[in-house]
């Protein structure tokens, strides 16, 4: 009988504080109060009936879920919710944008002397040739690193990038180079298999795996060795596109060096874009099934559009006004979280980087379209199937 009188106590005193909050709050955004009602009805088992002037009440009566969900309630409570993970979402502009002017670009320190460091043995599976190999793989030869060496991979003898690395080992000897023709199958992942030979015959503990698509600032290396703490199990670089001219388990962490990974692949159309986006799109929906409705709710025009009538709904705003808003504040945002990622001002121009961020928004959804139809991915010389968990079976290679 005690407890039971606590818990009436305590449901009158929730109902009291509910209404004196909702008075406070209804005299500025009725919409808000009358949903703000409802959730926390919802969360204590409470009923919610509407007076006869159609305002929301709470009362401590049985609970009878025919009263809930009528449409004023669903209405208000989903509004509520995209608003609220609307402006989850902002949020995290902020904290990016608070993360890459605190962590990225840092000056490198090294506390150590150079002949402590610890040596790092680089792997590069190459496949193929484009127009950056050279310059991609010349970058490797001038690492403001004292002890590491550079193990290429190539899967087979006739691949057009062997004499390209060969002429490059050959003409940087001051860096200790081999080169591994042949892989090893141990899985069906055929960069794997391309690795394992480089990987067996590394020499040092750090091993730093690196896609030849990539170029290498010289103070890359020392930065991420640096990053590497006792605690610290993977160092990885954040991706970003380079400017073109013309294991909780056991209690390790994974560390960010403070200077992105340079993308600088030779093959820019915009189809190899898309299809890009698309391969890892289907990865992600099915090593992660969930991310196939998450996923497309975080782009700027689905978003807003879903927001938009929530937000005039609840606050009464005007639907072409905050939608409008809402695009050109990600597009302020974009760019100022480009600048700080980039190093420097964005220097393409404002109409062609306006045209190019318009594109690629508008563009997001027929990639999860396209990722979401077809589970099929071809990467390279093979073609892949992939099952849910993340499974694939090789179809053709």
């Amino acid at each position: 009988m005690e407890t039971e009188a606590k818990c009436i106590l305590l449901k009158r005193s929730i109902c009291t504080a509910v209404q004196d909050l909702s008075r406070d709050v209804e005299q500025y955004i009725p919409k808000f109060s009358f949903a703000l009602e409802c959730c926390f009805c919802i969360a204590y088992g409470l009923r919610a009936r509407l007076d006869p002037k159609g305002k929301c009440r709470v009362g401590l009566m049985d609970f009878d879920p025919s009263n809930y969900f009528q449409f004023q309630y669903v209405s208000a409570l989903f509004s509520l919710l995209i608003f609220i993970f609307w402006f989850g979402y902002w949020s995290l502009h902020l904290i990016a944008i608070i993360y890459g002017s605190r962590k990225l670009h840092r000056k490198v320190k090294c506390n150590v002397e150079a002949d402590s460091l610890p040596g790092v043995s680089i792997i590069k599976p190459l496949v193929g040739v484009d127009s950056n190999l050279i310059s991609n793989l010349t970058t490797f030869f001038f690492l403001n690193y004292p002890k590491y060496e550079i193990l290429f991979c190539v899967h087979d003898a006739s691949d057009s990038s062997l004499p390209i690395v060969q002429s490059l080992v050959e003409k940087y000897p001051h860096v200790p180079a081999k080169v591994f023709i042949g892989g090893t199958t141990v899985g069906l992942n055929p960069k794997i298999n391309n690795m394992m030979p480089g990987y067996v015959a590394a020499q040092y503990q750090l091993i730093l795996i690196s896609d030849s698509g990539l170029r290498m600032k010289k103070e890359a290396l020392l930065d991420m060795v640096m990053a590497m703490r006792e605690d610290t199990a993977v160092v990885t670089q954040l991706p970003f596109t380079y400017d073109r001219k013309g294991f909780a388990a056991i209690g390790w962490k994974c560390a960010i060096s403070s200077l992105p990974a340079l993308q600088n692949s030779g093959i820019c159309s915009v189809t190899h874009f898309h299809d890009r986006l698309t391969r890892w799109a289907r990865l992600r929906f099915a090593m992660l099934p969930y991310t196939v409705v998450l996923e497309p709710l975080q782009e700027c025009i689905l978003l807003g559009a879903l927001t938009m009538p929530a937000a005039s709904y609840i606050f009464g705003w005007n639907c072409a006004i905050f939608f409008l808003a809402h695009v050109f504040c990600w597009l302020f945002l974009d760019c100022v979280l480009l600048s700080i990622v980039q190093g420097y001002c964005v220097t393409c121009g404002q109409m062609r980087l306006l045209f190019a961020w318009l594109y690629r928004e508008l563009s997001a959804s027929s990639v999860f379209v396209r990722a979401a139809w077809n589970q099929t991915i071809h990467w390279r010389t093979a073609t892949f199937r992939l099952r849910w968990g993340g499974v694939a079976e090789l179809v053709q290679s």
